[in-house]
């Protein structure tokens, strides 16, 4: 469905996020990472031709955004990016690695990464090939 920041505050938001009660207290330690990730840990994931194309999609938004804002592009019925989302991409991969490392090392027994950058469900060469509509532009209102 629409992405909405309210689902991050459902869980995060102090006192009454859900990952915030009480009984969670004493179970978990909080990590803000605002480290990217390097391109070798996305490419073991997608490919290079796709997070190219995402990266100068994103920057071409960029100069549109700055003459008519709201501006965006729909890559399918799923996903729209801003001139931001590589960038929000890359900082929300560099968390699921600090995380699986932290686990791997034996700084923590399990993690859990509250980040839902545009594209979370990309397959290795992007968006699904089920849906008709990709690359079109709109702006919002």
């Amino acid at each position: 469905g629409p992405e909405s920041a309210k689902r991050m505050d459902v869980l995060l938001s102090e006192p009454f996020g859900r990952f915030r009660a009480e009984e969670f207290k004493s179970m978990v330690s909080w990590r803000q990472v605002q480290e990217k990730a390097n391109i070798s840990d996305i490419l073991r994931v997608h490919e290079f031709n796709y997070t190219q194309t995402l990266k100068e999609q994103c920057k071409a938004l960029e100069a549109k955004a700055k003459e008519v804002p709201g501006h965006h592009l729909r890559l399918d019925l799923d996903t729209v990016i801003t001139p931001e989302s590589y960038e929000a991409a890359m900082v929300a991969a560099g968390a699921v690695v600090k995380a699986v490392d932290a686990v791997l090392d034996g700084e923590a027994s399990n993690a859990f990464c509250c980040t839902r950058p545009a594209g979370h469900h990309a397959g290795p060469r992007g968006a699904s090939r089920f849906f008709p509509e990709v690359g079109r532009e709109s702006e919002s209102h």
